[in-house]
């Protein structure tokens, strides 16, 4: 996990750290039904940026990433919630519940980059409705008069968490670059040549439906999607060593390679295969792989 999901996480932690703190404070200013609207906005929030996380992260696992998400997701929910009452901690678990499960199957149908551009913006919306706590609370009702200071307050807060959210994406970012430089110069210092496979899915069939590859070969593996609809392409189980952002494993092992297009577009991932052998590739979208979408792998020695 590199550090830009360090950052999101941590992140969700102090938040949910500070709803606590200000939840306790102000939970006899709050009425029963200002309780439940933060524990749902809050737990959604949350739960959605936790879902799509990890259906990056476990990407083409789709059961794994929704059970760890609506854990997480419900866990939240009742974390936001209890300080103001069980009606909001019941609210705050259901909400939970369905963003996990929405955020996993969100994170499960885009890109890394389209996904990290939905975390940096739920999580910008999320802190920023902190400031609902101040706006639902009661005050002293012989003050009703909304002064200026009152709309110039917001403005800044939301001016402090834009800059911090830049700031902390921008440095995550930053801190995985040399990283993946070290790890492009290591590898191209151990495979110069680059195999280049393009794979077409048109009319529920993968053309072609076999391919070969050598072992210690880098591959630039291609989804040309022709389809109105989405595909993926997965291969499981299959020994590689990781060369990109895409592939969803860590190490030298058996792992899940995993290539998703959405309707008309195309993606590409890049692996270089370590052991011989046939291995199966198919459509993980439901009804997908029934229809005919599979084929075949072949990795040979050099």
């Amino acid at each position: 996990m590199n550090g830009f999901y360090w950052y999101i996480f941590i992140t969700l932690i102090v938040e949910i750290g500070v709803i606590l703190i200000l939840s306790n404070k102000l939970k006899h200013k709050l009425p029963s039904m200002a309780g439940m609207v933060l524990s749902m906005t809050y737990a959604m929030t949350i739960s959605l940026i936790v879902g799509i996380a990890f259906g990056i992260l476990y990407q083409g696992d789709l059961l794994a990433s929704t059970l760890v998400s609506i854990l997480t997701g419900v866990i939240a929910g009742v974390l936001v919630g209890i300080r103001l009452g069980l009606l909001s901690s019941i609210e705050g678990a259901m909400s939970g519940l369905m963003g996990g499960m929405m955020g996993a199957m969100l994170g499960e149908m885009v890109t890394v980059k389209d996904a990290s551009f939905l975390l940096i913006l739920l999580l910008t919306f999320s802190i920023c409705s902190l400031i609902l706590f101040l706006v639902l609370s009661k005050e002293d009702s012989s003050n009703d008069v909304i002064g200026r200071w009152w709309y110039i307050k917001p403005l800044i807060v939301v001016t402090g968490i834009g800059t911090y959210m830049v700031f902390g994406f921008n440095l995550s970012q930053n801190t995985g670059a040399p990283q993946t430089s070290q790890q492009h110069q290591h590898h191209t210092s151990e495979t110069a040549v680059t195999k280049d496979i393009l794979v077409k899915a048109e009319n529920n069939r993968y053309k072609p439906s076999t391919f070969t590859v050598t072992v210690g070969e880098e591959v630039t593996l291609q989804l040309d999607n022709m389809d109105e609809i989405e595909h993926d392409l997965e291969i499981k189980d299959m020994p590689l060593r990781k060369t990109s952002s895409s592939i969803h494993n860590h190490n030298e092992s058996k792992a899940s390679l995993h290539l998703h297009a959405l309707a008309m577009t195309k993606n590409e991932v890049n692996f270089t295969p370590l052991e011989e052998g046939e291995y199966e590739f198919y459509c993980t979208i439901p009804g997908h792989k029934e229809a005919g979408m599979k084929g075949k792998v072949i990795v040979t020695k050099k």
